[in-house]
């Protein structure tokens, strides 16, 4: 398996990606007549969303997406896609920039910059970055700003000794070969960005 192309957030200049997720209306490529394909071994899912803050707004600013071979054209939020090239980094997919479509999401979400830990599956949790804010959201106002960063470096202390280099709990490299059904919940829970595995004891 190997590491997910995370969706980010611009928050006052510096990229963030979205580790966590617990809320409702982030956007869905479906919702909007997107029939998403396989953009790589990074990108599973097949569409990456780039949102932006401004204004305490969440918007979303830029997708990619990949799509079948005359997959109907999709105008989002006034905006045609441009193809990107073979030379691309997903060549073929469907890239909307300059969008500012408003997100009406609530909930919470947590943002990491920096990694100081990797691992190769799925998506990088909370507490594998270095700086980490949580945005709490009304109906696509943040609401709030709260930085954890003290919070997951004191997760880290805790936890890193249990990792390999890559990021592997040392359990499933080292010791017993692990069960069919551990090894499908490792890597269930690394695909989510569920809030308790991106923030552990939370």
């Amino acid at each position: 398996m190997t590491g997910q192309f995370p969706d980010t957030v611009d928050l006052d200049g510096t990229e963030y990606a979205i580790s966590a997720v617990d809320g409702a209306g982030l956007f869905v490529a479906e919702e909007h007549g997107f029939r998403p394909r396989f953009l790589s071994s990074a990108c599973w899912r097949g569409h990456i969303c780039a949102y932006a803050v401004r204004d305490d707004q969440l918007l979303l600013d830029r997708l990619t997406v990949g799509l079948e071979p005359y997959h109907p054209t999709v105008t989002l939020h006034g905006r045609t896609p441009r193809t990107a090239s073979r030379r691309a980094h997903y060549p073929g997919a469907a890239i909307y920039r300059d969008l500012a479509m408003p997100v009406p999401f609530t909930g919470r979400l947590l943002l990491g910059a920096e990694l100081d830990l990797y691992t190769q599956m799925g998506f990088q949790p909370a507490w594998y970055y270095e700086r980490v804010i949580e945005l709490e959201v009304d109906g696509g106002r943040v609401d709030r700003r709260t930085d954890r960063s003290a919070e997951m470096a004191e997760v880290r202390r805790r936890h890193r000794d249990g990792l390999t280099e890559l990021g592997h709990p040392r359990e499933h490299v080292e010791g017993p070969m692990p069960s069919e059904a551990d090894l499908e919940d490792y890597v269930t829970r690394t695909f989510s960005l569920d809030y308790r595995y991106s923030w552990p004891d939370a």
